[in-house]
């Protein structure tokens, strides 16, 4: 869990107050980071377990809102509905995984 911090406060250092980590519009690092979008809120949502602290992150969790709501990307992200019915279905695997990944 402590490198796993540490990784996402290098991200959180790249954001530098800029919508997206290339400047105003996605690039491929935002690609790539594409998991802290659309996924992780379901996740959080799904499970009841922030991932992703506000607090700590709050660049990060700013990028995670304009990732999933581009107009660029729109095309290119799962429906939110969709995602949410599948974690859903598999909630307690999520909960458990992201409690022990929590709690390491």
């Amino acid at each position: 869990m402590k490198e796993a911090k540490e990784n996402l406060a290098l991200l959180e250092a790249q954001l530098g107050g800029k919508s997206f980590f290339g400047g105003d519009t996605p690039g491929y690092l935002d690609i790539a980071a594409c998991a802290l979008g659309p996924w992780i809120g379901v996740l959080e949502e799904v499970t009841g377990v922030a991932l992703l602290d506000a607090d700590e992150f709050p660049a990060l969790c700013q990028w995670a809102r304009d990732y999933s709501s581009s107009e660029a990307l729109r095309p290119c992200l799962p429906d939110r509905d969709r995602l949410v019915a599948y974690f859903t279905e598999n909630k307690e695997k999520y909960k458990t995984f992201a409690k022990a990944t929590l709690h390491q």
